[in-house]
């Protein structure tokens, strides 16, 4: 089978909703403190404020707080290494399911689909498979991320296949990435590729979107619309 067209833009089309970073986690944030407080006022009335005072916010809404914050500092900095080069959408929604994905970059060196994670702790490989097996995981702090790789790799595929039907063969190149905000990266640290994932730090992500460039910037438009229509804004 041949090639399928891109699709053409419609000059007489409003242009695509690039989206907000951090958008939904803020939304969520929001929700859940709003929750927090009724529950609060329900159990200790006239004290409610006090209660707040001493107990502070719940470790689980705090998250969505400062979720939002690495989604906006990721978002901010690709916009700027990007600049007219490429398209950055921003929170989107995943088909058929309440996740989202935070970023969906179509740049030079091709589509990227990013998870943006603010960790705190060092960042390290860590072998976990004993003497006889191999097994890397990736480690911030003391905590194994495995989990954040699933994720990313459960979005790419999404991306692919939705690439696929729309385009046929003509699929641009296609990369995941997780950007960690917030961690410690050792001294002279570079990206590294775990099982198919990208970890990097944002500004050096950025630098990853342009090298090598293989796509120019009618495809990068065209993909990028095709992207806009199959993972609209969360």
């Amino acid at each position: 089978m041949g090639e399928r067209p891109v699709p053409k833009s419609d000059s007489d089309a409003a242009p695509f909703d690039r989206g907000t970073p951090g958008r939904s986690a803020e939304a969520e944030y929001r929700r859940r403190r709003a929750r927090d407080a009724r529950r609060r006022q329900e159990r200790f009335g006239p004290f409610a404020w006090l209660a707040e005072a001493l107990g502070g916010e719940r470790q689980s809404t705090r998250a969505w707080s400062t979720g939002a914050d690495g989604e906006r500092r990721t978002g901010a900095e690709l916009e700027r290494v990007l600049g007219e080069r490429g398209v950055v959408l921003h929170d989107r929604r995943m088909p058929r399911s309440r996740a989202n994905i935070d970023h969906l970059a179509v740049a030079p060196s091709g589509v990227w689909v990013i998870d943006a994670k603010e960790y705190r702790g060092r960042v390290e490989r860590r072998n976990v498979g004993g003497r006889f097996k191999t097994d890397v995981r990736l480690y911030v702090g003391r905590r194994d991320r495995a989990d954040a790789l699933d994720g990313v790799r459960r979005q790419e595929d999404a991306v692919s296949q939705a690439l696929g039907s729309a385009l046929g063969a003509g699929v641009p190149p296609l990369h995941c990435a997780i950007c960690l905000v917030g961690a410690q990266w050792p001294w002279f640290a570079r990206p590294f590729c775990l099982d198919g994932v990208w970890i990097a730090w944002p500004r050096r992500l950025g630098g990853m979107l342009l090298e090598p460039a293989v796509l120019d910037a009618e495809r990068i438009q065209r993909f990028a619309e095709v992207l806009a229509r199959r993972f609209p804004v969360r």
